[in-house]
Order: C-alpha cells, then sequence, then structure tokens
C-alpha cells in the first residue's frame, strides 16, 4: 500500500525534517507522536510494542514510514528517541 503524495509529504518527509533539525540543534532526545495505525485495526486485545506493524491504511502506512524515518535519522545522528502510537487523540476545545 502506498501513501498519498500530499499524506507522504507531511507525516514522512515534514518528520524526517523535523527530526533532521533537532539533531543539527543538538537535541538529546525525540518523542515521536506516531499512531496506533500503524498496527492495524480491530483485534481482540490490546496491542504490544512487539506486535508486528500491519498498517490496513494509507495513512498507516505513512505512519510506519514516519517512524522508520525517525529512526534512521536518531540512529545516524546519536539520539535517542521514543516513538509513542497512541490509541486516539482527539480536540476536546
Amino acid at each position: 500500500m502506498r501513501c498519498k503524495p500530499r499524506t507522504k509529504e507531511i507525516n514522512v518527509d515534514g518528520s524526517r525534517f523535523v527530526a533532521e533539525q533537532a539533531v543539527l540543534a543538538g537535541v538529546r532526545r525525540i518523542v515521536f507522536l506516531s499512531s496506533v495505525k500503524v498496527n492495524g485495526e480491530g483485534g481482540g486485545r490490546p496491542y504490544l510494542s512487539t506486535d508486528e506493524p500491519s498498517p490496513g491504511d494509507a495513512y498507516g502506512y505513512s505512519k510506519l514510514a514516519a517512524e522508520h524515518a525517525i529512526r534512521e535519522v536518531c540512529e545516524a545522528g546519536s539520539v535517542e528517541y521514543v516513538i509513542v502510537r497512541p490509541r486516539w487523540c482527539t480536540d476536546l476545545a
């Protein structure tokens, strides 16, 4: 499954750019907010960090690709990183 060009530009390329700038600025750790969509949808139990990613749509795929970009940039720049896959985010205002 492929990302739509705009989705890739925002989620993958944008995340990579921010991580690269953080490395250049000397940041010690990056916390990346991904999405549970990386794991797919459904299932009868909570997802574990050891579960194999299985994105079911272009958005989930783009977030997985962004995670790979974050890992690549951070590991090359010796920067710690944390990837969080929240279940649901919404505007409460």
